[in-house]
């Protein structure tokens, strides 16, 4: 009885409190659930919302105001234009000219992939910058037989260095759009520049010179990763021969009168099934019709999974040996290899939710994650970020992947849509006018952006379809849902009790010094949750502290947007990180061992820069 009084306060003042201390309360919450990831981003978002508006901090009008925002508007249709130099050849062409520009010089090799991967990152969202460059790296590295762990984590933060150079970054158009709600000129196109590419130039000299002794040093040769092995070989570096079996279907297997495309040993057994061999002759599941004579005593399976002799005895499947099976496996034409796309939707989902067989016929052969190759039950299996999937099906549908939002085709002939010969020249040029009308203030940037996204359309350079499949609307969903809260924090003065109680001690301390303490913060809170929601937070945040203590409002704004964009040491710090996971075969450590001090050398080097302080 005596902890009811107390409850009783506690749910008073969370409920009926200030409308501050809710606020607080409220961004507490967020971090909280962000971090826990119960619940997806943007869900969370749209919750923050709903809560807003339920404890009074905001009218349903001024809550809504985070979907017409100048952030949102100009993400959705920047990433439009970032399809059309994608889907024009313009991004292709460009990361073709790594293999034509560098030797079997390690180092150079390294600067010009990230040389590339910032320059894509001006102009394209980071993450989709890296998924661009990564397929032309993997194949560098193969041909000059380096290592690929030697080139893929500097070219995700090569992604994540160009994209602190440009507006069009998402926690850059965040703090800017924080700017323009709280009465100040927004940021330029422009602005980011002379803090962006210096850092670019520091982040790429730290690893010619010393990043590259921090890479994992494993020779080329002993390159776990099996995407760098020629197609014939890429069975045995998934090590297949520990999980593919032949098994003899017996007089008594209950696999009689079924048929060879769907036995259902996958939903049964745990078991991918691959083919049969009837009368002499191999035929594999992209040959595979449900027309087929069903399977009879006699028959030969080739499938992919756990030894269970017990369990294949029950089914009367007899283990036998048939040599041949490799080389009509390594003769297959529709082998794949892909990897999830950091922007999709498929981590958490299992291939047979995903409907990898209906949509494109593509059974999975195996599954490589952290270092070792996974047989059984693939089905079933939740897939993480890092994962890549060796698949079999029809080598035509399996080309549809790369159109496919939740995938990157790391190793497969990738048939492009049919372009004119003007297209990539009308898809440069979309976005170089768009630029040039923000630049030249004409335009505001979502209006620049939709006037560049309609010439691409309206030339059929980016059909509909995959326009709405290239725009990210998680993360539209999540800034919009958590503006409100931004915008409550200033508005109830919750901003300001919180940065008195974070920086007061900090009384005579230089204005540079507050812009170090606001770029650690940012990237701090970047490790651990995306950029774009540590710059939705920090950003009203850093204005309070500017104007409470006489500082540069958009010094300060610009040290939460730099901030934002430092995850260099957390794998889960940002999609580029995750993207080069697998292919990279990296670990934990590595990001950290590389990633920490490549952090804290940039951080003076940007404090010295910001504006104003």
């Amino acid at each position: 009885m005596g902890t009811t009084p107390l409850n009783a306060n506690m749910l008073t003042a969370f409920v009926g409190g200030d409308p501050a201390t809710k606020a607080l309360l409220l961004t507490a919450l967020l971090v909280a659930l962000l971090l826990s990831g119960r619940l997806r981003a943007e869900v969370v978002g749209l919750l923050t919302l709903v809560a807003v508006v339920a404890w009074g901090l905001l009218s349903p009008a001024d809550a809504l105001q985070g979907f017409s925002s100048p952030a949102v508007v100009a993400l959705i249709f920047i990433f439009i234009l970032a399809q059309s130099l994608e889907a024009s050849g313009v991004a292709d062409a460009l990361a073709a000219r790594l293999e034509r520009m560098t030797g079997a010089n390690e180092t150079r090799a390294l600067l010009v992939v990230m040389a590339a991967t910032a320059l894509l990152s001006l102009f394209m969202n980071t993450a989709a910058a890296a998924a661009v460059v990564l397929p032309s790296a993997l194949e560098l590295a193969r041909r000059q037989k380096f290592s690929p762990a030697r080139l893929l984590l500097p070219l995700a933060y090569a992604a994540l260095l160009g994209g602190m150079a440009t507006l069009l970054t998402t926690a850059n158009l965040v703090v800017s759009a924080a700017l323009e709600s709280h009465g100040y000129r927004p940021f330029g196109v422009l602005d980011f520049l002379p803090l962006g590419v210096p850092a670019t130039l520091v982040g790429m000299a730290y690893m010619a010179v010393w990043g590259r002794r921090l890479l994992p040093a494993r020779p080329a040769h002993a390159e776990p990763f099996p995407q760098q092995k020629a197609l014939a070989e890429v069975l045995q570096a998934y090590d297949l021969q520990h999980g593919v079996h032949v098994l003899e279907v017996g007089p008594n297997s209950p696999l009689i009168g079924r048929s060879p495309k769907r036995p259902h040993l996958a939903r049964e057994l745990g078991l991918t099934p691959v083919g049969v061999k009837r009368l002499g002759q191999w035929r594999f599941m992209p040959e595979l019709t449900a027309r087929d004579l069903p399977l009879r005593a006699g028959d030969i399976l080739v499938v992919v999974g756990r030894e269970d002799p017990q369990r294949w005895a029950a089914y009367d499947l007899r283990p036998t040996t048939d040599p041949d099976v490799w080389v009509a496996l390594q003769n297959q034409e529709g082998l794949a290899e892909v990897a999830l796309h950091p922007r999709g939707q498929a981590a958490g989902q299992t291939p047979q939710a995903l409907r990898l067989r209906e949509r494109y016929g593509a059974l999975v052969l195996a599954v490589w994650r952290e270092g070792r190759s996974l047989h059984h039950g693939l089905h079933r299996l939740p897939l993480r970020m890092g994962d890549v999937l060796l698949l079999l099906g029809p080598a035509a549908r399996l080309a549809l992947l790369e159109h496919d939002p939740n995938w990157l085709l790391l190793r497969h002939p990738r048939p492009r849509r049919p372009q004119r010969p003007w297209h990539p020249w009308v898809a440069a040029g979309a976005m170089a006018l768009t630029l040039a009308l923000t630049a030249l203030q004409v335009f505001p940037l979502p209006v620049a952006a939709i006037v560049g996204a309609s010439v691409v359309l309206g030339l059929g350079i980016v059909q509909p379809e995959d326009a709405y499949r290239a725009v990210p609307w998680r993360a539209i969903l999540l800034i919009a849902g958590v503006f409100p809260l931004s915008l409550a924090l200033t508005r109830t003065g919750a901003a300001a009790r919180l940065v008195q109680a974070i920086f007061s001690p900090l009384h005579h301390a230089p204005p540079r010094l507050f812009g170090a303490l606001m770029l650690l913060l940012s990237a701090g809170l970047a490790q651990v949750m995306s950029g774009q929601v540590a710059a939705l937070v920090l950003a009203p945040l850093a204005i309070s502290l500017a104007e409470s203590r006489g500082l540069s409002v958009r010094g300060l704004s610009m040290a939460v947007a730099l901030g934002a964009s430092m995850a260099f040491v957390l794998p889960t710090g940002h999609a580029v990180n995750l993207l080069v996971l697998g292919p990279g075969h990296y670990r934990p450590r590595d990001y950290v061992r590389l990633g920490l001090p490549l952090l804290l050398l940039l951080v003076p080097v940007l404090t010295w820069l910001l504006p104003g302080l």
